[in-house]
């Protein structure tokens, strides 16, 4: 009997060994599996963690901001990448097996308040108004930095209806009738992780969530007051272009607006602690009208090694699927008032704002999730 139970210790020991060993080579292939099986299908938005490594982040921001802000071309099939930023949108892209003969790209480094839109080919949108709107077929954020308060989400809206795919390969962006949102997705940021989606998708960064915009009597009497002491309108009226995400009774205060939770001696808070560098960048089929092909022109010279920036392993990726929501059917709903970017055409609306009903979770993810965890609610689009 005692030999018996050697015996059985001896293998149950061996098998352990063994486990241990190929333990890491099962999550391997485990990882590259799911990843494959991620991009066969028809996901429309998916978030990547460490995606690059640290140096490789610090070259792509340092170039950025020699570079600037401003849009640029990077047409794939006429050059090799020229520059950090562009064998970074050029490792990612093939990484992820797209072909897309452009890139268009551009960086911001300030966490600011972005009302919700889409990308578009804006000057096509411009001179030609009868037109169908055009969007890219994929949309990206790199999050390369981003400082300790930095509470600034990406926030997807998903549309209820698909779009219209044109034979060029764009995207028609038609308003569907009825119900046009029925989910959002919160997207924190976090240095190293590139966000993917399609590219007709509204999407928005809040600074803050919880902000209250003035009541209409409020904005009325203020405006008035505010003409006599400054005759320009357009003026008055960008003191008011708050964006509300939540009622004041969930939070909201226009006292939180700018609020610095941890000042920082000797360095200016919005570059620190507040920075919020990313490298966002569009792929088309045929590149947007009038925008430059040539590299931007601060960066004054190219270091070789900063076009050896490659994007780590796809298997050693974390990978988010971001389509199903959490499940908060049981919470409380509260009120969301989400502000829309651009004119009527663009906003598929008259009216300024989008007001929808979600479950209370909402809130948490768009202001302090520590998990840093992408998250998808159900939503539901609410009368005033």
């Amino acid at each position: 009997m005692a030999s018996t139970v050697i015996v059985l210790l001896l293998l149950a020991s061996t098998t352990v060994t063994v486990l241990a060993m190929i333990a890491p080579r099962m999550r391997t292939v485990n990882q590259r599996q799911s990843f494959s099986l991620l991009m066969s299908t028809s996901s429309r938005l998916t978030v990547f963690d460490d995606v690059f490594d640290r140096r490789a982040l610090e070259a792509v921001d340092r170039v950025a901001k020699e570079g600037g802000l401003g849009h640029v071309v990077f047409d794939r099939r006429a050059s090799p990448p020229r520059t950090a930023v562009e064998a970074a949108i050029d490792a990612v892209l093939r990484a992820l097996g797209d072909d897309s003969a452009v890139a268009e790209y551009w960086w911001r480094e300030e966490w600011m308040n972005l009302e919700a839109h889409r990308d578009l080919d804006e000057r096509r949108a411009r001179v030609c108004p009868d037109e169908p709107l055009r969007v890219p077929s994929h949309a990206h954020v790199l999050y390369v930095a981003v400082g300790d308060d930095v509470q600034g989400p990406t926030v997807i809206l998903h549309d209820a209806q698909p779009r219209t795919v044109l034979p060029d390969g764009s995207i028609c962006v038609a308003a569907p009738s009825g119900q046009q949102y029925d989910k959002i997705t919160t997207v924190p940021a976090v240095a190293g992780r590139v966000l993917r989606f399609d590219g007709s998708l509204m999407h928005a960064v809040p600074r803050p969530a919880l902000v209250r915009l003035p009541t209409r009597l409020e904005t009325l009497t203020l405006l008035l007051l505010l003409r006599t002491i400054y005759p320009s309108p357009s003026l008055c009226t960008s003191l008011f272009a708050f964006q509300a995400y939540f009622d004041p009774e969930e939070g909201g205060s226009n006292l939180e607006l700018w609020t610095r939770r941890r000042p920082v001696d000797g360095n200016d808070p919005e570059l620190t602690v507040y920075r919020r560098s990313v490298l966002l960048f569009n792929t088309w089929n045929e590149a947007p009208l009038e925008i430059s092909t040539d590299p931007p022109s601060g960066i004054s010279s190219v270091d070789p090694a900063d076009l050896a920036v490659k994007c780590n392993a796809v298997d050693t990726w974390g990978v988010h699927a971001c389509e199903e929501p959490v499940g908060d059917e049981g919470s409380r709903l509260i009120h969301m008032k989400v502000g829309l970017l651009g004119d009527q055409r663009r906003r598929e609306r008259s009216a300024r704002y989008l007001h929808l009903m979600g479950p209370e979770g909402i809130k948490a993810a768009m202001v302090a999730d520590a998990s840093k965890v992408p998250r998808t609610f159900r939503v539901q689009e609410s009368d005033e």
